[in-house]
């Protein structure tokens, strides 16, 4: 009987801070990765406690992952836009490099 990896995720993985609907895809994602691990070491002929040790290391610090995970789904920081006061000033340097150039 394969291990119940959604409840070895959820056990393990540490609050995200991101929405329920978020956190869910992502032990999803985790627990479908560590099932599909179990059956390539089955397959490879381990027993189903060696191949269960073999998915579970897999991810060796649960803290460090979730980490990983925040600053991943971060959203990313606002774009600065040039001043609109200052429309000419914006790109004389580049027209001045330019036309000493040519």
């Amino acid at each position: 009987m394969p291990p119940d990896w959604n409840a070895y995720v959820r056990r393990n993985l540490p609050e995200l801070g991101l929405s329920p609907e978020r956190e869910n895809e992502i032990a999803s994602e985790l627990a479908d990765q560590l099932s599909q691990a179990w059956q390539e070491a089955l397959d490879a002929g381990l027993g189903e406690a060696e191949a269960a040790h073999r998915a579970r290391s897999y991810v060796r610090d649960w803290a460090a992952l979730a980490a990983e995970l925040r600053a991943a789904e971060r959203p990313a920081p606002p774009r600065l836009e040039p001043d609109p006061r200052v429309p000419l000033l914006a790109g004389l340097g580049h027209d001045v490099r330019y036309a000493c150039r040519t």
